[in-house]
Order: structure tokens, then C-alpha cells, then sequence
């Protein structure tokens, strides 16, 4: 997406409009999330509605953006099947950065995320681990990162690893969506905490999705760090 011809004043504007286009699908799936909350139906305002709904009008609105964008062809926002996904790399990762999450919490004293205290087994499978893990890895590794596509070559090498631009900006915004716990009552400190764990395990749902050319991988990474952390989570609560 060349808008500027100065490459640098571009790779801004194209960022920019990654981020707005971002927030602007985030401000649909909470309108969504909100309408559904507060319907006087308590079919339509319950757990399992909210939770189910929403995360798919907010697949809905991203694919529409990236149709629109790409006049009809989603490959290059991930929509494919790549040769060599390393699906058991990164479900492992994924399940390593989940477990320690979740294990350093009680160390630091960090609060239950408030989102998923009062969701049984079942729904944080459905809601959590399905639901929202997809939403958001196409959101950020499909509109966002894809969007930043052509701006792969700015970037810089984190312990031999080397993450780009758009790897980096996915990785943010990602990470900075959980503020939107603060709404929600949790603790400045707990939601920090979540912000940065969430920006880690962006980086490498980022840097796997730009590797593969595929959402696939950044879909299982994010996976199985839900996985993780609700295991982890469980495992604790037998030692308090």
C-alpha cells in the first residue's frame, strides 16, 4: 500500500491507517459486546451469547475490511496453508509463555483476570480459548499485520530473532488492547502485567505468522498460551 512517495512519511501513514482500521473493528466488536450485554433478553445478554457473538460480528467486520482492501483475495492476510507451519513449535511456545504467566501472578501478587473469573470450564474453551484466540490473532497478525506487509523490511534483531515492523506494531497493538481490562475493575499493576505478557506472545504469533505467511501458526501460539494459563491456573488454585 504505497500512499506517499517518501518511503518513510509512507511507512507512517500505513501505520497509521493499520491502527485506526484496528481500532475501528475493536469499536464495532465492543458495540456488539455491549448491545448484547445490556439487551433486556437474558437469551441474548447471557455468558454464552456475549461471549459466542461477539468475537464472530468482529471476524465479520475484519474480513469485510480485508476483502474490501484486497478486492477480494485474503491470502495475503494469511488465509492460506503454508508447507511448513511448525504447529507443534509453536503450541509448545505458546503453552510455555501461558504456564509462566500464570505461574509468576501469585508471586507478584497479580489479580484473576476479571474477564474470565466467572466462566466455567466449558466456556472459557468456547470463549477463550476458540472464540477469542481467533478474533484476535485475525485481527492483529491478519488485518493489521497484513495491512504492513510491504513495510516487512524495517525492523531490527531481538536475541537472533528478527522482528519487523509489522510484526512489532501487531505485537502492540495486542498487546495495548488489554487495557480495556481497566473497564472492567481489574488493578493497574495486574493489567500492566497482562499487557506485557500479551505483547511477548504477539511478538512470536508475529514473527511465526510473517515466517509461514499464515494465520495458522499465530492461531495455535495464542492457543495454546490460553491453554497454558488455564491449566497453570488450576494447578495453582490446588496449592492455595
Amino acid at each position: 500500500m504505497a500512499i506517499f512517495k517518501n518511503e518513510a512519511i509512507n511507512a507512517v501513514a500505513v501505520t497509521i491507517i493499520a491502527v485506526l482500521l484496528g481500532l475501528l473493528v475493536l469499536g464495532l466488536y465492543s458495540s456488539v459486546n455491549m448491545f448484547l450485554g445490556q439487551h433486556p433478553d437474558p437469551v441474548l445478554s447471557s455468558q454464552w451469547t456475549v461471549g459466542c457473538l461477539s468475537p464472530v460480528a468482529g471476524l465479520v467486520f475484519c474480513v469485510l475490511i480485508m476483502l474490501a482492501l484486497s478486492k477480494g483475495r485474503l491470502s495475503g492476510y494469511g488465509f492460506r496453508i503454508a508447507g511448513n507451519l511448525q504447529i507443534k513449535r509453536v503450541a509448545i511456545l505458546g503453552l510455555v509463555i501461558g504456564v509462566l504467566m500464570t505461574l509468576l501472578e501469585p508471586l507478584l501478587a497479580i489479580e484473576e483476570h476479571a474477564a474470565v473469573a466467572d466462566l466455567s470450564f466449558v466456556q472459557i474453551v468456547v470463549i477463550v480459548w476458540l472464540g477469542a484466540s481467533l478474533f484476535e490473532e485475525v485481527l492483529t497478525r491478519g488485518l493489521i499485520q497484513g495491512i504492513l506487509t510491504p513495510l516487512t523490511k524495517h525492523g531490527f534483531t531481538l536475541f537472533g530473532l528478527r522482528i519487523s515492523l509489522p510484526v512489532l506494531v501487531s505485537a502492540l497493538f495486542f498487546g495495548l488492547m488489554h487495557l480495556g481490562l481497566l473497564s472492567l475493575g481489574m488493578g493497574l499493576y495486574s493489567v500492566l502485567y497482562v499487557v506485557i505478557f500479551a505483547f511477548i506472545l504477539g511478538l512470536m504469533a508475529g514473527y511465526y505468522r510473517e515466517k509461514t505467511g499464515s494465520l495458522i501458526p499465530a492461531v495455535i501460539l495464542h492457543m495454546f498460551g490460553n491453554v497454558g494459563g488455564t491449566c497453570a491456573g488450576y494447578v495453582v488454585e490446588l496449592f492455595r
